[in-house]
């Protein structure tokens, strides 16, 4: 016996690689072969937060959320996307002047951020600037969630997918 150690392409998580071993003796006529599947690991945790600098601004002061995604692995994650519900906070009347500053990817209009792809062990923010609106009042909640409709893997922990911070 003895062992055969390989690694695996990038890029073939969730896919069945096929190990066949055949021997061949000078007594036997033909080769005997044993077939292996190996189903390669496709479940990784995405982890989303969310913080705000200033959960009681007044009106027109200015406000920063801070959105994090974190990759806990153990595989790399690609086609990252948040779902971010800024613009139902503009809509409604409590937030003006909103800029996003991604540290990766870009956004697709202004309610998502495409990540893209994230590495085991990596870190990816988002920070969304806003100004608070003249006559805001209430409780406005600013959520966070991972499109996992578009995500190539799955996610093993769907308890953190989603994050929120409120201002008041």
């Amino acid at each position: 016996s003895f062992d055969i150690n390989v690694t695996v392409n990038p890029g073939t998580a969730g896919t069945t690689i096929t190990n066949t071993a055949c021997t061949l003796a000078d007594y036997i006529d033909s080769e005997v072969c044993t077939d292996l599947d190996i189903v390669v690991n496709n479940e990784l945790d995405l982890a989303i937060t969310k913080t705000v600098d200033n959960p009681t601004p007044v009106e027109g002061e200015s406000i920063s959320y801070t959105i994090t995604v974190t990759n806990n692995g153990p595989i790399t994650a690609s086609g990252v996307q948040i779902i971010e519900n800024i613009s139902e906070l503009v809509l409604s009347g409590g937030l003006t002047d909103i800029s996003y500053n991604p540290s990766q990817g870009s956004m697709i209009e202004s309610d998502t951020w495409d990540i893209g792809t994230l590495i085991s062990g990596a870190t990816a923010t988002l920070e969304v600037n806003a100004t608070v609106e003249n006559g805001a009042n209430g409780i406005y909640y600013n959520i966070a969630a991972l499109d996992e409709n578009v995500l190539d893997q799955n996610d093993s922990n769907p308890n953190n997918n989603i994050a929120q911070a409120s201002i008041s």
